[in-house]
């Protein structure tokens, strides 16, 4: 704010020690020569300003780009995370049912998203291809061997096969699930 008063007084103060008091007899008195000279300093001002004002335009129109590019990606990230998670979270939940091939079915498709979201989203989720993320397609596949082989199991024998995959399942499934969401708010 100082400087615009100071950008505006100059000239004033300039104009009345000139024309008034002849306080610069050796810079001319004739208007004219003034005009001119304003009409010169003018255009070469304006010239600066017009490329300063270019300059910013171009550089906050970058920043925004880079800032949506982000916001889209981060979006797609959180998007696709909650895809995979519902079925992450879900599974536990399938040993409720008694239909066996309804588990078998279950457990295939859990198998089939994991496969699908590691060969879709190597570029949104660069950990997908990290030992926790290829352990839990493992745990899926002991699980599923576990069903196809039709081995009785009681519900109160926690160390039956089928409950220490389940529990390797969801130890592996809380560690993806976390490096995940780290993973995503790193990104923002």
């Amino acid at each position: 704010m100082f400087v615009a008063y100071i950008l505006v007084g100059v000239p004033v103060v300039f104009y009345f020690l000139q024309f008034k008091f002849n306080f610069f007899p050796a810079f001319s008195k004739h208007p004219s020569d003034w005009a001119t000279f304003g009409d010169y300093v003018q255009g070469l001002s304006g010239t600066g300003l017009s490329i300063a004002t270019l300059m910013a335009t171009i550089y906050i129109a970058m920043t925004i780009r880079e800032y949506e590019k982000k916001k889209f990606v981060n979006d797609l990230r959180v998007s696709e995370y909650s895809r995979i998670k519902q079925f992450l979270m879900l599974s536990p939940v399938i040993f409720q049912i008694k239909e066996r091939s309804e588990k078998m079915k279950h457990w295939d498709t859990v198998r089939l998203e994991l496969e699908n979201f590691k060969t879709f989203n190597k570029t949104l989720f660069p950990l997908v291809m990290n030992k926790n993320y290829n352990d839990l397609m493992d745990h899926v596949d002991s699980i599923r061997k576990v069903i196809d082989s039709n081995i009785r199991y009681d519900k109160d024998d926690k160390n039956a096969p089928l409950f220490e995959g389940l529990d390797r399942f969801l130890e592996t499934g809380y560690l993806v699930n976390d490096e995940f969401q780290h993973y995503i708010i790193n990104q923002l």
